[in-house]
């Protein structure tokens, strides 16, 4: 069973998720595209 705050808190996640989703397709942001901007090249993950 989850409390009230812990539900809130799953539906805010949920929605913050696939707002970036959203922004995503929309921008037609290419997986890995900001890789090497944000130093994640280095961790290999290929």
């Amino acid at each position: 069973q989850l409390s009230e705050k812990e539900i809130s808190d799953l539906t805010f996640s949920v929605m913050a998720i696939n707002a970036w989703n959203r922004v995503s397709v929309a921008f037609k942001t290419v997986p890995g595209s900001a890789d090497k901007l944000y130093g994640l090249d280095k961790a290999g993950l290929n």
